[in-house]
């Protein structure tokens, strides 16, 4: 048993690639970029995260307005993110006109 624990406390870091479309870049400041994040986190809690460092993307894109996708597909909350994995954000903002 403890040396499941060791093993599981030594994860190596994985590394994703997030692409936002041209609204979602007014906001975050990128249109894509790389992200470095623990082994085995799920897409959910990254998903909270991302949410939580951008706030105004709840603002400018209420619920039904924005999509997301990982690796090309509609992703589980509890789905484990992998080395390499690409998660693509677009949307249609409810006033365009505010973003600026």
């Amino acid at each position: 048993m403890k040396l499941a624990i060791a093993a599981a406390s030594k994860t190596e870091p994985i590394t994703i690639i997030i692409q936002c479309d041209h609204h979602l870049a007014k906001i975050t400041g990128y249109q894509c970029t790389a992200a470095v994040l623990h082994t085995y986190q799920p897409f959910g809690l990254f998903f909270h995260y991302w949410l939580c460092s951008h706030p105004e993307v709840m603002i400018h894109f209420p619920p039904g307005q924005l999509a997301f996708s990982l690796n090309g597909r509609r992703p589980l909350l509890t789905q484990a993110l992998a080395d390499g994995d690409h998660i693509e954000f677009w949307g249609m903002p409810s006033r365009p006109e505010t973003l600026q």
